[in-house]
């Protein structure tokens, strides 16, 4: 009789995807906050200089004067730089993040393909009348026809 707790391969596997897919959703949301942080920023200062600009043409009386007040109250090329540098590690964090996740996604996934394999080595194959015991070598075809006589099985069951 098999135990009322199941180790199901869909499920887990269901479980790997959904755990990296809100990983992944958290890090693409925390690195879009820091773009729009910084967009709103730049936008901030850029509308203060347009106000400060026309405040100062409509107070102005001396037209000679406005190539003055171009140059003082023109944007300053660092500003730009530093959103740029914002959105650029914001985006290098986002593919930090992907990669980690990936990577953890992946090993965790691995493991657990391990161990399932391992532990199926060690049961009988369900349908096959067979018993791969520490004795026999393992026959990775009769390992194959288990796994996918298992999935169709646990396929038609869940549908």
């Amino acid at each position: 009789m098999r135990s009322t707790q199941q180790h199901n391969p869909v499920v887990e596997l269901v479980q790997f995807q959904l755990e990296t897919s809100i990983h992944l959703a958290e890090a693409v949301f925390s690195g879009t906050e820091k773009i729009d942080r910084a967009m709103l920023d730049v936008t901030h200062e850029a509308m203060d200089g347009q106000f400060k600009l026309v405040r100062a043409v409509a107070s102005m009386r001396d037209p000679s004067r406005m190539a003055e007040l171009q140059s003082s109250l023109a944007s300053r090329p660092e500003k730009t730089m530093h959103c740029q540098q914002q959105i650029m590690s914001a985006l290098v964090e986002i593919q930090a993040e992907f990669g980690k996740s990936i990577r953890n996604s992946l090993e965790r996934f691995s493991q657990a393909s391990t161990d399932q394999a391992e532990q199926a080595a060690h049961e009988r194959t369900p349908g096959l009348g067979w018993t791969q015991g520490k004795d026999q070598p393992f026959n990775p075809f009769t390992g194959m026809l288990a796994v996918w006589e298992e999935a169709f099985r646990e396929a038609s069951r869940l549908a």
